[in-house]
């Protein structure tokens, strides 16, 4: 059998390329709370609070995005931040106060 071409004339097209661009907007959500985050660390920063904000800008932003039904939306993995020589997936406690120290190499990840 042979498949009939799809246009914007299909049904169900433009909705494709909509839900595309939104994943598109959540990325460059992404894009952007990592680049604040980026700003956001330096010297005494504790890693908990910096995670904690990076998590909360990302449910915020993505709040905005892809209303029109009720969909999950959620992070893919916490922000990690890892000092040194630590390679990754440190996502603090609360109780912990470990914070970024003069010469620390920061590693991090978001999702």
């Amino acid at each position: 059998e042979r498949e009939e071409e799809e246009t914007l004339n299909t049904p169900g097209v433009i909705e494709k390329y909509q839900a595309a661009a939104k994943v598109a907007n959540g990325i460059s959500v992404i894009l952007d709370v990592l680049a604040k985050l980026i700003k956001k660390v330096s010297v005494g920063s504790k890693i908990f609070e910096l995670c904690n904000w990076s998590d909360s800008q990302i449910y915020e932003d993505l709040s905005k995005v892809y209303n029109k039904k009720p969909v999950f939306k959620g992070l893919a993995s916490p922000t990690s931040i890892a000092v040194n020589e630590i390679c990754g997936y440190i996502s603090p406690l609360q109780e912990d106060s470990t914070s970024i120290k003069e010469g620390d190499l920061v590693k991090v990840e978001l999702g």
